[in-house]
């Protein structure tokens, strides 16, 4: 799309121009009929202003007639700007209790813990899709009485992608997994087709990793929890808005809501997105595959917004804190989570 962009830059240009010879140097400059001139600049300024008076009033035009109500709706915007938290005291203490170590020091190290005073601990590892779906899943498990964790690092280097030779936080993460007995269940939660393809639609490319090197290293991961005990799953990503605007709310007041539901919300393009990714999910052993896209693309198209309205997504691949985890949770994880 490069080439589009550099046509549209120059047709700015010389119309700039244009404008500039045609319409702009007659009227300040022209000596003939500057009292009509006047008069004309005026009933257009005023005529613009009716106009742009009249849809303010009616709110807005009709086939954007739906903007005005989300962004105007307070709990919406909540939901396509706001971040999780990614780390609290509490995981800090449980850390240092398990492991007699304070290794959360750098940015972009996650931990998050809440206790239900119950017999079992579920985890959750991987990268910001994990401190994403964190709340809503500590919140259920609360209810079941069962704690929750989360560790998470973000770009390749999160604890779930197999580098734990290379990366002392990684495999401090692994050391509290092991050590904690109570800890029967590990999810496994990432943007994995990302590390395979590379990152796209945003400023700052992730390296590709390509299908081999991250299969190789999430077996690793899922190898490592086997061996102490665990039950891994793998939650596979959920579909991607491709959109060069990273947030919802970027997007909105350039195209409505509908439009964006229309255009790039196929299940089939889907499919045909992750192929490479999902066919290297179903190679890993000793692992519970979670798919998801018949969850959120129920029919041929696949799902924006929950059945409240609310969107699911903050931006074009994380999920929105509350509806979107609320959706994982109650559409996906539920059975596993209650097993």
């Amino acid at each position: 799309y490069k080439w589009i962009k550099a046509a549209l830059i120059v047709v700015a240009i010389l119309l700039s121009i244009a404008t500039y010879f045609i319409v702009e140097r007659p009227i300040r400059f022209g000596k003939t009929r500057k009292g009509l001139k006047a008069v004309g600049l005026a009933v257009a300024l005023i005529a613009i202003g009716g106009v742009g008076a009249g849809v303010w009033k009616s709110g807005g035009l009709a086939e954007r007639a739906s903007l005005d109500g989300y962004i105007g709706n307070k709990q919406f915007l909540e939901e396509i700007t706001k971040w999780p938290q990614f780390y609290d005291e509490d995981c800090k203490r449980y850390v240092f209790e398990m492991i007699q170590t304070d290794f959360i020091k750098k940015d972009g190290e996650y931990c998050r813990y809440k206790n239900a005073n119950g017999n079992e601990t579920v985890a959750l590892i991987g990268d910001s899709h994990a401190a994403f779906a964190f709340d809503k899943v500590a919140e259920y498990s609360a209810a079941l009485n069962v704690s929750a964790v989360m560790f998470g690092m973000n770009d390749e280097q999160n604890p779930a992608n197999g580098r734990v030779a290379k990366l002392e936080y990684a495999n401090n993460v692994f050391r509290v997994l092991e050590k904690d007995e109570t800890i029967k269940k590990v999810f496994i939660i990432t943007r994995g087709a990302m590390y395979i393809h590379g990152q796209r639609f945003v400023v700052g490319d992730f390296a590709k990793q390509g299908a081999e090197d991250f299969r190789d290293k999430l077996q690793t991961s899922v190898d490592r929890l086997n061996a102490a005990g665990k039950k891994v799953y793998i939650l596979a990503e959920n579909p991607e808005l491709p959109s060069y605007a990273r947030t919802l709310k970027d997007m909105l007041p350039i195209q409505p809501l509908q439009f964006i539901q229309e255009k790039y919300s196929y299940k089939q393009e889907v499919l045909d997105k992750q192929k490479v990714y999902l066919e290297t999910l179903n190679e890993i052993k000793g692992a519970t595959i979670i798919h998801v896209i018949d969850a959120f693309c129920p029919s041929d198209k696949c799902l924006l917004l929950d059945e409240s309205g609310l969107p699911l997504y903050r931006d074009n691949d994380h999920l929105s804190v509350n509806a979107g985890g609320r959706f994982i949770v109650e559409k996906v994880l539920k059975p596993y989570l209650d097993e």
